[in-house]
């Protein structure tokens, strides 16, 4: 039997059945393509067979390539720690250049006493500042038998 609505109603049940079901219907369709606040024929709409995949697909993505980044970070973290250890090997430091005096450091040896004996400057602090860049030295302690090159005098 048909009715009004042009459903027919033996195998769907009463027309306020029918309605409801056709409500809830357009209701889930709606819900799946209207973004909140959207107005009919605003560009907030999405059709239906995007609305699904313009959802998973933006959230899937930057979840793919989150474990890329994080490796990818961690391997640039690692390599330039190593990186920065590598300039401080003595092999940046020049060989003695003719003219250049060559001292090795005995026990009780201070640089400030290496420096007043060197005769570079008449200002101590000048020559502990020529001995300790010629030799690129951080600061003023030394160890036994360590080799300073004192720089020719200028």
């Amino acid at each position: 039997m048909m009715t009004l609505s042009g459903y027919s109603t033996p195998e769907r049940g009463s027309e306020a059945t029918v309605r409801r079901q056709v409500k809830k219907q357009e209701h889930h369709y709606l819900k799946e393509c209207f973004r909140p606040g959207a107005v009919a024929g605003d560009s907030r709409f999405i059709p239906r067979s995007s609305a699904v995949s313009a959802r998973t697909a933006g959230s899937r993505r930057p979840r793919r390539l989150l474990p890329y980044a994080a490796s990818i970070l961690l391997f640039l973290l690692v390599f330039s720690s190593f990186w920065g250890f590598s300039g401080a090997s003595s092999s940046g430091i020049a060989p003695a250049a003719e003219g250049e005096l060559t001292v090795t450091v005995t026990s009780g040896d201070t640089l400030w006493s290496i420096a007043g004996n060197s005769g570079l400057s008449h200002d101590i602090r000048r020559s502990v500042f020529i001995i300790k860049q010629r030799n690129g030295l951080k600061d003023s302690d030394l160890q036994a038998g360590q080799t300073l090159i004192i720089p020719k005098q200028s």
